[in-house]
Order: C-alpha cells, then sequence, then structure tokens
C-alpha cells in the first residue's frame, strides 16, 4: 500500500502555525512552514505560499535559523519572480 504523506494544505499550515505561535512554540511553527515549503507536492503559485513564506522568513529571522531560511528560499524559487520580489526586502530588514 502507499503511505500518506502528513503535510497539510498550505491554508491549514498557516494557521496551525499561527496557533503555535501564539502558545509559543515558535519552532514547532517554523517546522509546520518549513514542511509545506520543502515539499514537492506545492510547487505552483498559491497566495498562501506567499504568506507562508513571509511567516517563515520572519521566524527564521527571529529564531536565527539563516539555513532554513536559505533552504526554503531555494524551494520557493521556481516561483515567478514577481511573487519573490517582496521577499528580497523583508529578508534583509
Amino acid at each position: 500500500m502507499f503511505q500518506r504523506s502528513n503535510i497539510p494544505r498550505p491554508e491549514n499550515a498557516l494557521k496551525r502555525a499561527e496557533e503555535l505561535i501564539a502558545v509559543g512554540q515558535t519552532e514547532a511553527a517554523l517546522k509546520v512552514l518549513h514542511d509545506v515549503v520543502t515539499a514537492k507536492k506545492y510547487r505552483t503559485w498559491q497566495r498562501a505560499l506567499e504568506d507562508i513564506m513571509m511567516k517563515h522568513v520572519e521566524l527564521c529571522v527571529e529564531l536565527k535559523k539563516g539555513r532554513m531560511a536559505k533552504e526554503a528560499l531555494v524551494q520557493y524559487r521556481c516561483v515567478p519572480y514577481m511573487f519573490i520580489s517582496p521577499m528580497v526586502p523583508f529578508y534583509r530588514s
């Protein structure tokens, strides 16, 4: 039999991450977002993925996880540039 993936839909992942942040579990929230960003399942652009990337980069900066941010941005680069351009100034600040 095949094994089902435990990766949530992007909308659900963002909601779950915000719930985890609200209770102080930022590491777990980052893990949830990172799993969605690096999943091969979600390679086409969706508005929820842009929001996830913004939150992911924010958490990576807060937790000083530069390598995770870089890995996520490399995975996200297959998305057209016009959707990445808001990320660059956000990541630099």
